[in-house]
């Protein structure tokens, strides 16, 4: 155990690390977060959960609160709500239309991994298929790189293409990109830039 605490001191280069310094001395069971048992199997379950999809959503519903009070403090004068909503009415629907798409193809999908395996497992509905990771041709990411001020620009959404020809939607509503980055081998991950992330 002292050695991993010399590793870290050693190497102690961001607030992480010191942070995780702090604990490794200072509380009694720094044996348990020292001596961590990586083979134990760990099953990995990721889905669609309401609270992504209200975030999702969040972007595009402060929009349409602001056109509401702009329409409420001048008693809904269309002189004074055309322009505003010229400029936030599409991007609500635009958003709302992304949002509605990811949910569409997330919606009673889930994905299962466990720690040191290379298999997965798809669950849609009551059914389930078995995968392995070794039979994955391409990893396909589509992402947009805009300045975040648009409500579908942290929409993300990968496609699976199996050596057989079939293709796994996953969106960033059910896996994160770190989730994404830490089940699947890097070198399969080709990246896609796109301005409007619906999937097709």
């Amino acid at each position: 155990m002292r050695d991993n605490i010399a590793y870290i001191k050693e190497n102690k280069n961001t607030y992480l690390s010191a942070f995780a310094d702090f604990f490794l001395y200072n509380f009694s069971d720094k044996d348990k977060i020292v001596d961590i048992d990586r083979n134990l199997k760990r099953e990995f379950r990721y889905g669609l959960k309401p609270k992504k999809v209200v975030g999702a959503s969040i972007y595009s519903l402060v929009l349409l609160l602001i056109l509401l009070v702009i329409g409420i403090l001048t008693s809904f004068d269309y002189r004074v709500l055309f322009v505003p909503c010229l400029v936030f009415f599409p991007v609500l629907i635009l958003g709302l239309i992304v949002v509605i798409n990811h949910i569409a193809y997330s919606v009673n999908k889930e994905l299962a991994f466990v720690n040191n395996s290379d298999e997965f497992v798809l669950y849609f509905g009551s059914h389930s298929e078995l995968y392995n990771k070794n039979n994955i041709e391409i990893i396909q990411e589509f992402h947009t790189e805009g300045s975040g001020h648009l409500p579908w620009e942290e929409r993300e959404y990968w496609k699976i293409k199996m050596n057989n020809g079939e293709v796994i939607i996953v969106s960033n509503l059910i896996m994160s990109d770190l989730d994404i980055m830490k089940h699947f081998d890097l070198s399969k991950i080709h990246r896609n830039i796109t301005f409007y992330p619906i999937i097709r």
